[in-house]
């Protein structure tokens, strides 16, 4: 009997490739009862990579692993890709994403005070309130208190909340705030300085210039919403996630104002960096926090950017809401619009005859603008993309339709166009040299309610006749946007202003109208076409 050999190194390390490769494709093609879907998760994939050598290095893996990197502009790893060596996974990298480090060097010490304790007081009054749910479930006398939350935070003020409900005792002390805050505008200093230095435009341009076939990169940002599972000690000076005037509700402005000298500086390094290393981009998310100023699209940044190989642009940047305790509310949000619709026409004429796929997302108020503007002479209005066939946007832009002949798809998302406007948009959609596939959600045609559409306008809507004018909006609109339908008593009363209420003459009048209507389906089901009767 042969004597058994006690090996030291664990089977995974002696699995032969073919062995190595079917993990891994477990990893993205099978799936387990959890609600992750993945058998093989992610960190298990890199700890696998830790484990053995040969499994580190598959090129199956490292496709996988390294298809997208990420690039933070903090110190910590700017001064990392200053001296890293990418040369084994330059074959796999497509997509480059840059993001900003969750450190402003305009943060104030009241609004980090203020972002430190709504959690920890929201945390108590969490505690307090479910104490008298237990007691009023053990026949407890709960007469004598309250539960406490918004309203009293909104009533008293913080220190108010605190002095009357808390006994004046704050959850975090003054010096434990002041050290935090030191602390925090320590990293905050020494991000600007990697901006201001250039050194995290030297750095990206290297791993750019390491890097020539990703042609996929996104600009993007942090985000400030939502709650973290930490108390604040435990994030240090990262006070991200958090929220605001727990009393007030949540303030986004108030982080985007923060993040505004950040993410201008991470745009300008960006673009920078892509123009050094003379990079070829097919493919641009701009999702970064700017000022509204847009000084790029003017001052000559974008001159050397070479974007004659782009096909998809997605522009989403995001800006503090232009409100009165904030440069003037509806002056700064006209000027806004006016050099973001600046910033829009710049990067679409240097990618006119590329362009195929385009998003528009522009958040910098509660109402979408206008794009092109109105006020904007017609010769700089004039934009042709002839070879775009994607459009998602939530903005109002009838006329930039006419200047796309070989659009094929357009989404619209959380438009807030004002009643008797709509119209324009959709002639606009239903006199369109192409036929188009159109996906609308959520779109407010009126004061009290909202329509949605699935709709190729080739061919006749699915949705079928109702008598019911006000449940006949989907067959009105889909059939209308196809060419096949008058501008019927449905859609008057859906996107015309003043339209909710009829006469009782006009009633009678669009009584007759319904009729034609139903008796005009059995012509679209037949294919005919029911003529305008305007």
């Amino acid at each position: 009997m042969e004597a058994s050999v006690q090996l030291d190194t664990p089977a995974f390390t002696r699995l032969p490739v073919e062995l190595l490769t079917m993990i891994l494709d477990q990893r993205y093609s099978n799936r387990s009862g959890t609600c992750w879907g993945h058998v093989v998760d992610h960190a298990t994939l890199k700890s696998l990579r830790l484990a053995c050598r040969q499994y580190a290095y598959l090129p199956r893996l490292l496709e996988k692993v390294f298809r997208g990197i990420q690039l933070v502009a903090s110190h910590e790893q700017v001064n990392l890709a200053e001296t890293l060596d990418l040369s084994v996974i330059k074959p796999y990298v497509k997509t480059i994403a840059m993001e900003p480090t969750k450190y402003s060097w305009a943060m104030t010490e009241e609004v980090f005070r203020d972002i430190v304790l709504v959690t920890p007081l929201q945390e108590w009054c969490y505690d307090v309130n479910q104490k008298r749910l237990e007691m009023m479930k053990a026949g407890g006398d709960v007469s004598g208190s309250i539960i406490l939350g918004r309203k009293q935070f909104a009533e008293l003020g913080m220190r108010g909340f605190v002095q009357q409900y808390m006994g004046g005792k704050m959850p975090v002390s003054s010096a434990e705030l002041g050290e935090g805050f030191q602390r925090y505008m320590q990293h905050a200093q020494s991000t600007h300085t990697v901006f201001e230095t250039r050194q995290v435009q030297h750095a990206w341009t290297r791993v750019f210039t390491q890097l020539p076939d990703a042609h996929v990169f996104r600009i993007g940002r942090w985000e400030c919403e939502g709650r973290g599972e930490s108390s604040w000690r435990d994030w240090g000076c990262d006070v991200q996630p958090h929220e605001h005037y727990y009393g007030k509700g949540y303030d986004n402005a108030v982080c985007r104002r923060l993040q505004e000298p950040v993410g201008e500086a991470l745009y300008s390094t960006a673009i920078a960096s892509l123009v050094a290393a003379r990079a070829k981009i097919t493919q641009l998310h701009i999702e970064s926090v700017v000022d509204g100023n847009f000084a790029w699209a003017h001052n000559g940044a974008l001159d050397d950017l070479d974007l004659s190989h782009l096909q998809t642009l997605s522009f989403q940047p995001l800006g503090a809401e232009p409100r009165v305790e904030y440069d003037s509310g509806s002056e700064r949000e006209a000027a806004v619009h006016t050099y973001c619709s600046l910033a829009i026409t710049t990067l679409l004429r240097k990618c006119s005859t590329s362009l195929q796929k385009l998003t528009l997302f522009p958040g910098f108020c509660c109402y979408d603008m206008a794009w092109p503007l109105s006020d904007i002479p017609a010769s700089n209005n004039l934009l042709t993309l002839p070879a775009l066939k994607s459009l998602t946007t939530g903005l109002s832009l009838a006329l930039f339709l006419h200047q796309c002949s070989a659009l094929e798809y357009l989404q619209l998302d959380s438009c807030h166009r004002e009643d008797g406007e709509w119209r324009e948009l959709w002639d606009a959609i239903r006199d369109h040299p192409d036929r188009m596939t159109l996906e609308f959600t959520e779109l407010p045609c009126n004061s009290c309610a909202e329509v949605g559409v699935s709709h190729h306008t080739g061919e006749a809507s699915g949705v079928a006749f109702s008598s019911d004018p006000w449940s006949n909006i989907g067959y009105s609109l889909e059939n209308y946007l196809s060419g096949g339908r008058h501008w019927g008593r449905s859609l008057r009363m859906r996107f015309e202003e003043g339209s909710g209420k009829s006469s009782e003459s006009e009633s009678d009048e669009d009584g007759d109208e319904d009729e034609d209507e139903s008796d005009a389906d059995e012509d679209m089901d037949s294919g005919s076409e029911v003529e305008d009767n305007e």
